[in-house]
């Protein structure tokens, strides 16, 4: 590894947390350029937990957390020449953290086989099927996912006999199993190899997230396969504008009463997928994440960055 990084012209941190390594790099190799690719801004998901938190034991714990990640993510970024992050929103808590950071914002390609073709022609079938994705290990994804099952789902039941729910991904919890094996029309489906036949057989897109941080991919994935999305604020921050999305919001009764309207409204389902699709490919296709990367690397690094 020494003999390749003294030879390097960039060097690239994935994840903040590797960007530790800065100092060591600047040592055997002081004339490479350093990037940081900041997946999250981790300070803010520590931030929303704590206020999210009720117990006082919690709330201390996540507070910690917080400080300790604001100091560390401070200290990452002001080690490396340049931040990439995947949002405005995520570029301005970085400068936040660090005001002379030289952050620039990239939007990486996700296009899959069968994305353009997807939903060129309106489904047919009688059913409607609700899906939601994401690594379901991950706190914020168990979370969002159970408040829809319990403040949600029972409703559009009642109001739509044939609708099915599927919530796709690794490492579901013991409660999410329990409510799949006890509601027949939801499937929890564990690890899959492949996200697409679930992409494609769906009707809307859910993402009811409340903490996190960072862009949720899983949001623009479903756009790309021309599916329209309900979100909470934080399912939908860094991702376009709130008329690509059936709704933006936090209330519970307008989450259920939009997704029933859309269940219904074949017309209203494609209106808002056509136009987030477009928008979609547009700004996370290969050719224009090429050109960001050109722009990036082949430009001067910031100024007035200090490394002593």
């Amino acid at each position: 590894m020494n003999v390749a990084a003294k030879s390097a012209e960039v060097i690239e941190f994935q994840w903040t947390e590797s960007a530790s390594l800065s100092r060591y790099f600047r040592r055997i190799a002081p004339q490479a350029r350093q990037t940081l690719i900041a997946h999250d801004v981790l300070s803010q998901r520590w931030r929303r937990r704590f206020k999210s938190e009720k117990s006082t034991a919690a709330r201390i714990f996540y507070f910690g957390r917080y400080v300790f990640t604001v100091l560390a993510e401070r200290r990452r970024f002001a080690s490396v020449d340049t931040i990439l992050v995947f949002s405005d929103k995520d570029a301005g808590l970085v400068r936040n953290l660090y005001r002379s950071a030289d952050v620039r914002v990239v939007s990486p390609p996700l296009m899959e086989d069968g994305m353009l073709e997807a939903r060129s022609q309106a489904s047919s079938k009688n059913s409607r099927c609700i899906l939601f994705t994401g690594a379901m290990s991950r706190p914020e994804n168990d979370e969002g996912i159970r408040w829809f099952a319990d403040e949600i789902w029972r409703d559009v039941k009642a109001e739509i006999p044939d609708c099915r729910l599927v919530i796709a991904g690794a490492g579901p919890s013991p409660e999410l199993l329990n409510f799949s094996e006890t509601h027949h029309d939801v499937l929890v489906t564990g690890r899959v190899d492949d996200l697409a036949p679930f992409y494609r057989d769906a009707d809307v897109f859910i993402s009811p997230m409340f903490n996190g941080a960072g862009v949720k991919f899983k949001n623009i994935i479903a756009m790309l396969w021309g599916l329209p999305i309900l979100s909470t604020a934080i399912g939908a921050e860094g991702i376009g504008s709130e008329d690509l999305y059936l709704a933006v919001t936090d209330d519970r009764n307008v989450f259920r009463e939009t997704l029933l309207r859309a269940l219904r409204n074949r017309d209203i389902r494609h209106g808002v997928a056509a136009k987030a699709k477009a928008w979609a490919f547009a700004t996370y296709g290969d050719e224009q994440f090429a050109k960001q990367l050109q722009d990036i690397y082949l430009a001067p690094a910031g100024e007035g960055r200090s490394h002593s």
